[in-house]
């Protein structure tokens, strides 16, 4: 009788004991703040070598709504502290509101220009938020094969920003600049950037990604005649040079 009771005092104990070590660590786990907002590097893409952090870069989500309701997503960064720029196809028609989602806090935008020759870039006038630098517009083209990165918020990544890495590969028309950095839906009008030496500077704004034509096929609807193709993203994209039209 005397051993089952040191045995169950035992066990007791044991509860006990491990009882108020999961207090402990559930209190702790709570009480520590989570940076909920990692950024995901993809196409083996690395943290720019001038930058130490990229979520200390004001480049936001975005989303700006027509008076119909309908709800439109891109991405925009800062160049001034009051001003922001995105692409134009993000905001151009009938809005009624533009919102930019940075790391947990909400800025509202009006827009203020939007480029009417095919440029594809739209400024926005926001209020000022602090703890951001903004960002450098370049004054010179990059160099061919010049590493680049894309940053922006894709639709599949909610709130996480997806930064992709690659090469300059061709300038075109004066004002398209070509890259082998992957652009995916939502990551219009984020920047395109480089590293001069140790200073990040933005080359152009994201507009769009090389197309490959797969199939093509006659659909008879009502005895019209259309054609419909199928292209797929080749991993290549297009961005608006900034420093030309801006």
């Amino acid at each position: 009788m005397e051993l089952i009771t040191r045995y169950e005092k035992l066990v007791s104990s044991f509860i006990i004991t491990i009882s108020s070590l999961m207090v402990m660590f559930s209190a702790s786990f709570f009480a520590t703040q989570k940076n909920t907002y990692q950024p995901m590097f993809l196409q083996n893409a690395e943290m720019p070598p001038c930058v130490t952090d990229i979520n200390s870069l004001p480049i936001s989500m975005l989303t700006s709504t027509s008076y119909d309701g309908a709800e439109y997503r891109g991405s925009a960064f800062m160049v001034d502290p009051n001003i922001w720029v995105t692409a134009a196809h993000v905001v151009d028609g009938n809005v009624n509101e533009v919102s930019l989602y940075l790391h947990g806090n909400t800025i509202k935008g009006t827009i203020e220009f939007i480029n009417d020759n095919g440029a594809d870039i739209a400024v926005i006038i926001a209020d000022t938020i602090d703890g951001y630098e903004p960002l450098i517009i370049s004054e010179h083209d990059p160099m061919f094969y010049e590493e680049m990165w894309n940053i922006g918020y894709p639709g599949w990544a909610g709130q996480e920003q997806v930064v992709t890495s690659g090469h300059l590969i061709d300038l075109i028309d004066d004002s398209l600049v070509a890259t082998t950095a992957l652009v995916m839906g939502g990551m219009s009008g984020g920047p395109t950037v480089h590293c001069n030496g140790d200073q990040l500077q933005v080359d152009g704004v994201i507009r769009s990604y090389r197309k490959q034509l797969t199939s093509e096929e006659v659909v008879i609807i009502d005895g019209i005649h259309t054609i419909e193709k199928s292209y797929i993203n080749t991993g290549e994209g297009y961005s608006t040079s900034l420093h030309r039209v801006f």
